[in-house]
């Protein structure tokens, strides 16, 4: 799906990539993975400038 290396975070299921904002600065994208009905899924949980997030929230 990525071809972005993935960093994982202290919090089970939540790991980030890094990427640019829309300022050109480098920013932290968090995604998280967990399982539903049996079966994996994956889905971006925010940025880390535009929508405040941390690894705590995303956990969350």
């Amino acid at each position: 799906m990525f071809s972005r290396k993935r960093i994982k975070t202290k919090y089970a299921g939540v790991y980030f990539v890094d990427g640019v904002s829309a300022s050109g600065k480098s920013e932290k994208i968090y995604f998280i993975r967990y399982r539903k009905d049996g079966r994996m899924v994956e889905e971006k949980a925010g940025r880390q400038f535009a929508n405040d997030m941390t690894p705590a929230r995303a956990a969350g």
